[in-house]
């Protein structure tokens, strides 16, 4: 762990290389829980008034730790879309920077008025009614099979007896 560097250093010494050293999250930790050790064998505690003191503070190592999970989150989520799983496309490792990326929308040539940008028509409704749903061995419109046939069943027995539809409609 980083931490035992500055083992030989009190709270007030290396802050920058502290701060360097807390983008790891345990020693940031680490630092934290030592900066809280002091003030509570001090009989202290971290309160309001002492949390600022020192070069390298409870309050800058809480900080650390925030940005910690910050970072860490993007980062997790920068390596996902980059670098994908088992499945899925992986994107140009400077996709951020693309104009696709930032905008939603389009991209239009600056001459074409706002107006003349329409959304698609919905298509008229069917003249069509819907196909019937598939007759179920039960339906009374199914042709009753015979009594020898019921272990298994033809393709005549269940026919259904209704017309079917004009071609047109299909």
């Amino acid at each position: 762990m980083p931490r035992w560097i500055f083992y030989g250093t009190n709270r007030y010494e290396a802050s920058n290389s502290k701060i360097y050293a807390s983008l790891l999250p345990c020693t940031a930790f680490a630092f934290g829980a030592d900066i809280l050790s002091d003030y509570e064998y001090a009989e202290i505690g971290v309160q309001s008034f002492n949390i600022d003191q020192g070069a390298y503070s409870f309050r800058s190592c809480l900080n650390m730790l925030a940005f910690d999970a910050l970072f860490y989150f993007f980062l997790a989520w920068y390596c996902n879309e980059v670098i994908p799983a088992e499945f899925g496309v992986a994107k140009h490792p400077l996709f951020l920077f693309f104009p696709s990326y930032s905008s939603p929308l389009p991209r239009l040539p600056p001459s074409t008025p706002l107006s003349t940008i329409r959304h698609r028509p919905t298509p008229p409704p069917s003249p069509c009614p819907p196909p019937p749903p598939p007759p179920s061995r039960s339906s009374p419109w199914t042709r009753p099979s015979s009594p020898k046939s019921r272990s298994t069943p033809s393709r005549s027995s269940t026919r259904p007896l209704l017309p079917l539809l004009s071609t047109t409609c299909r």
